[in-house]
């Protein structure tokens, strides 16, 4: 077993692997004796290391070497990076320590070849695991990709020792630069233990390595999608330029004036997008309340780059130091360096940007010093809801009051209800159509509102309002419903049991969202268990059946009878195999026990057998008829057979063509088997399969969805007519949100529903 490691370097990666076999006893070394190499690791041999590498790129790049791996160290022996090249004792003290290493060097283009073929893979090959600095160089790979397809890249010149060349350079927005600080402080610490002297552990920062390995494999990215050109000979400086930068090494000839000149011009006309790289801070702004009146406050400030937490407002920078606390000037410079002027352009820079998005920070910019804008209500709202959004996406900081940012919880107008019974018991069962009294109270966050602050806000004309020491958005549709559902406070608002459920799963479609619905009595005993709050209890098999259920048949059955007695209608999915019949079969016969009436069964003709065989061994107390082939029972002997019958198995063929023979039967239940043969709702069999007439109804499939979610309004349109809406309804809910843009606010609610 081989671990493969990756250590990145200015101009590629050295790789090197450790290894479960076992190796030489080490040979200490003294540390300051550079002639002396530290004692060899229990790596991998070269040759090791180049089969295992050439397992992942068919043509063997790079050179061989050796390094040395300062490494965590316990008695005479690396630590293993993972139990399965060697063990690791919890309890032994570590210490870093150098070894020898073998290594091969591989260029950024095989470089990035390897991070390629190893993108998102723990094992790269049998006996080869991925490294977690290996894995890490991956990241920063498709970090560089990102920034690559999104074209921010520039073009540059680099110097070095008399040489120069042609470079493709990130040009990473702000938004950019903080991901790639996150990137680095994410980098491993055995990324940055490889290095070349034997007397001190290399001294490299993650920051900067980070950087350098992304520029480099940007620079690889941007060649690769570029067709290679000729060098070009005799012409302008800015002629060969641009032909290095298309051919395979960047190589630039050229006489020192020229590069002077080239690299003067490079600078002048890049800098206004590269400053925003050379500082490690960048603009922010803070929206604060107002403390008395109607008045709030943009806030401009300094943030980190490296460290969001480090804030300053703008004023220190215009001012200078003059006057400032001693920790705030030490941030200052951490912050803009020693070019505080150069600073300033960047800050102003930052702010014109900004106003160009955001007509109340451009507002704040016609003081002599900006270091605030001040705002009323009716721009803070549109600050917060549309200004704070287009600013932070193009990566400006931004610090929004608390209430504002839990965006799923902040505080609006929003309803709560409280249902009783109305006639309702459940030992005889009910239907979504029966009436339940709900009382309603409007309510922000934990306050209930009385009709004096309701009617006091409906004067207000402004968005946000302050009630109670808390900032609520309002709109005038809003505070409409809240009056429109207060007045209706002492009266018994009747609801459906249908809408109820509707509400407490899904939510209203309304102006004012619906908070809670809590239930008394059997209301809100159903209610618990239907939203899971309350588990429904398991029920034992029912007398006579000859089975064993399963423990999860066992909560099926128990399920499928909670909601029969609910009145609600049950479609168990359990995939094929896991014995959906055998379930129902329990369910049927535990109400035969109890109210001796007929239910109709309808299933493929291929599977009518194996119900009657399934009926007679695990209940052949059951009365069993089946409905179906040529000599089978019509008119008034088929309505008299079957109101003698426990179960009556009859096929899809038959349902429609039959459906007014059928419905002169008073059915106890209608079960579907494989229903997802009515996931058309407009086919003859749905149809004929919503017109029964039965006191429950379930539907067996282990492929509710077959297509897409649109076939599950049909089945539960047999199930429980009107839950999902009418199939208009349906579709601008659920269908175009789930299937076009995944809304996860439509599925949340969809699955609450089903």
């Amino acid at each position: 077993m081989l671990v493969l490691h990756a250590a990145p370097f200015e101009h590629g990666l050295v790789v090197w692997a450790e290894s479960s076999a076992p190796a030489p006893p080490p040979r200490r070394a003294r540390r300051r004796a550079k002639e002396n190499p530290p004692p060899r690791a229990t790596g991998a041999a070269i040759e090791d290391l180049i089969e295992a590498i050439g397992t992942i790129l068919p043509l063997l790049p790079g050179e061989g070497g050796s390094a040395v791996a300062w490494l965590p160290t316990a008695g005479d022996a690396p630590v293993p990076s993972t139990p399965l090249v060697g063990n690791i004792d919890a309890d032994a003290i570590a210490r870093i320590e150098p070894w020898t290493i073998d290594t091969i060097t591989l260029g950024l283009d095989d470089a990035l070849d390897l991070l390629i073929e190893s993108v998102g893979k723990t094992l790269l090959a049998p006996g080869l695991l991925a490294g977690a600095d290996l894995a890490f160089c991956t990241t920063a790979m498709r970090f560089a990709s990102a920034v690559v397809t999104r074209e921010h890249v520039l073009p540059a010149l680099e110097s070095t020792s008399g040489r120069h060349w042609a470079r493709w350079k990130p040009a990473l927005s702000p938004h950019e630069l903080q991901l790639l600080a996150s990137l680095a402080r994410a980098m491993p610490p055995v990324a940055l233990a490889v290095g070349f002297k034997n007397d001190i552990p290399p001294h490299r920062s993650a920051a900067v390595a980070a950087r350098v390995l992304v520029e480099g494999l940007t620079d690889r990215l941007v060649r690769r999608s570029r067709t290679a050109q000729a060098s070009v000979k005799g012409k302008t400086i800015h002629d060969r330029w641009l032909a290095a930068l298309s051919s395979d090494d960047g190589v630039l000839e050229a006489s020192a004036p020229e590069i002077a000149g080239l690299q003067a011009a490079i600078a002048g006309w890049s800098r206004p997008i590269t400053a925003a790289s050379e500082f490690l801070f960048r603009l922010a702004f803070r929206l604060e309340e107002p403390a008395d009146g109607q008045e709030w406050t943009i806030r401009y400030l300094l943030q980190g780059q490296e460290d969001p937490s480090l804030l300053l407002s703008t004023s220190l920078l215009w001012n200078g130091e003059k006057g400032a606390p001693r920790a705030e000037k030490q941030v200052l410079r951490a912050l803009v360096g020693r070019e505080p002027a150069r600073a300033k352009e960047y800050l102003l820079r930052s702010l014109g940007q900004a106003a160009s998005l955001s007509r109340s920070v451009e507002a704040g910019l016609r003081s002599g010093i900006p270091v605030a804008a001040t705002i009323g209500t009716t721009e803070a709202f549109r600050f917060l809801s549309e200004d704070a959004a287009a600013l932070e996406s193009v990566g400006f900081g931004m610090m929004l009051p608390a209430w504002w940012s839990r965006r799923g919880t902040k505080q609006r107008l929003a309803l709560r209800g409280t249902a009783r019974p109305s006639k309702f018991t459940t030992a005889s069962g009910l239907s979504l159509a029966a009436l339940v009294d709900v009382d309603w109270r409007v309510v922000v966050g934990d306050l209930t509102l009385t009709e004096r602050e309701l009617v006091a806000l409906a004067k207000v004309k402004e968005p946000l309002v302050r009630i109670r020491g808390q900032w609520v958005q309002l709109s005038a549709e809003e505070i409409a419903d809240a009056l429109r559902y207060w007045k209706a406070k002492g009266e018994n608002r009747q609801l459906s049991l249908r809408d109820l459920v509707q509400l407490r799963l899904a939510g209203a479609t309304g102006a004012l969202p619906v908070e809670g619905i809590d239930g008394t009595g059997a209301v809100g005993e159903l209610l618990e268990r239907l939203d899971g709050t309350r588990e429904w209890q398991e029920q034992p098999p029912p007398k006579g059946f000859t089975g064993i259920l399963r423990p999860y048949q066992s909560r099926g059955f128990s399920w499928l009878d909670f909601l029969k007695e609910a009145g609600l209608g049950a479609c168990l999915a359990d995939d094929m195999g896991l014995g959906k019949t055998v379930q129902t079969l329990a369910l049927l016969l535990k109400d035969w026990h109890t109210a001796r009436a007929p239910v109709l069964l309808i299933c493929p003709t291929s599977v009518t057998g194996n119900w009657l065989r399934e009926a007679a061994r695990f209940a052949p107390q059951l009365p069993v008829m089946l409905h179906h082939g040529t000599d089978r029972m019509r008119g008034q002997d088929f309505v008299k057979a079957a109101q003698r019958s426990a179960l009556v198995v009859s096929s899809y063929a038959l349902l429609h063509r039959e459906i007014e023979t059928l419905r002169k039967v008073k059915w106890k239940g209608a079960v579907l088997d494989e229903a997802q043969n009515i996931k058309n709702s407009e086919t003859k069999q749905a149809r004929a399969a919503r017109s029964l007439d039965a006191a429950f109804r379930i539907a067996l499939t282990g492929t509710p969805v077959e297509n897409n979610v649109g076939d599950l309004w049909s089945i539960m349109e047999f199930l429980n007519p009107g839950l999902l809406g009418t199939l208009s309804s349906f579709r601008q809910r659920f269908f175009i949100p789930i299937q076009t843009r995944r809304d996860p606010g439509a599925i949340e609610r969809l699955k609450r529903l089903t």
